[in-house]
Order: structure tokens, then sequence, then C-alpha cells
């Protein structure tokens, strides 16, 4: 949308710049034709830096999209490792408890047993959720960072639009006064021209 709206401006300042040269004089040909090029110079340059400045935006973006994705990606993966770990915990744990209660016989009853793998099984239980846990802190963490940079970058852009935007503005306005002052050939005694603009001496 930038670029388009700075090709108009472009195409639009060209035409008129065109049928003003037309009545001009002679002497004033070379001035406006210095002019128009340090108009299209600025425009072009306004165009360039947009461009540059999408193309990092939009790497930017990508780069945090890939690691989002990566982060989900791990997240999952340490649940499914956390899941089979306690899942062969639990087989071993079982199979120990089998085969001491062979050996044991009587020696340990049965609800002894049940109560030391019901207990086995919780500690096993909060620690892999203390590890869940301490990789979710992680993971959100390094999102948040990813937010306050892309934060960083939207507002360093528009600074750099704004930025861009007075400077068009300050070209202009000096291209009217410059123009104002070529229309009048002739000034008064005084030595100024009756432009409006009591800052430009006659030459």
């Amino acid at each position: 949308m930038c670029i388009v709206v700075s090709c108009l401006v472009c195409v639009l300042l060209l035409a008129v710049l065109c049928v003003y040269c037309c009545y001009l004089s002679c002497v004033y040909c070379c001035y406006v034709l210095c002019v128009l090029l340090l108009v299209v110079l600025c425009v072009l340059l306004s165009v360039v830096l947009c461009v540059l400045l999408l193309v990092v935006l939009c790497v930017l973006l990508l780069d945090v999209l890939c690691v989002l994705l990566l982060d989900v990606l791990c997240i999952l993966l340490l649940v499914v490792l956390c899941v089979l770990l306690l899942v062969v915990l639990c087989v071993l744990l079982l199979v120990v408890l089998c085969v001491l209660s062979l050996v044991v016989l009587c020696v340990l009853s049965l609800v002894v047993l049940c109560v030391l793998s019901l207990v086995v099984l919780c500690v096993l239980s909060l620690v892999v959720l203390c590890e869940l846990l301490l990789v979710v802190l992680c993971v959100l963490l390094l999102d948040v960072l990813c937010v306050l940079l892309l934060v960083v970058l939207c507002v360093l852009l528009s600074s750099h639009v704004y930025f861009l935007y007075y400077v068009c503005i300050a070209v202009f306005t000096l291209d009217a006064g410059l123009l104002a002052r070529s229309q009048h050939s002739k000034g008064p005694a005084t030595g100024h021209l009756h432009t409006g603009f009591s800052w430009f001496p006659c030459a």
C-alpha cells in the first residue's frame, strides 16, 4: 500500500512539473529539472526504505513463528517422554513388588506393599509434574521475550515511517517556496521578493 501511494504521488508530481515546465522560461528550466530530480530521489528512497523494513519485519515474524512451533513440539515431546517414563517406572515397580511378594511369601502383607507402591507412584508423579512445570515456565519466558522484541520492532518501524513522512513534507514545502520564488523574475528595490517568504534573498 505504501509503495502504491508513493508511485501515485510520484506520477502526479511528474505530471504537474511537466505542465509547469512548459510555461517557464529557459532560465528556470534547469532549476525545475533539479527540483524534479530531488523529489524523485526522495520518493525512491522512501519506497526502498519501506520495502526493506517490511522485508525485515517479515523475516522476524517467520523466525518467531518457527521458535513458537519448536517450543510446542518440544513440550509435546517432553510430555510424551515423561508419560513413557512414568509407565516404565510403574511396570518396573510392579515387577519388583511381585518378585518381592513371591520371595518373601508372607513376610510382608499385601496391604503394606500396595501402600508402598502408592507412595512411590505419588512421589514419581510429583517429580514429573515439577519437571513439566519448569519446562512450561521456560517456554513462556521465551515467548514473552519474543513478543517484547516484536513490539520494539513495530515501534521502530512506525517511527521510521513518521520520519519519512515529515521529511517528504519538508521537501515538498521547500519545493513550493522555491517554485513560488521562481515565478517572480523581478524583485523590489529592497532586495527581497514579494512571495510571502521574507527569508528568500534576491539573486
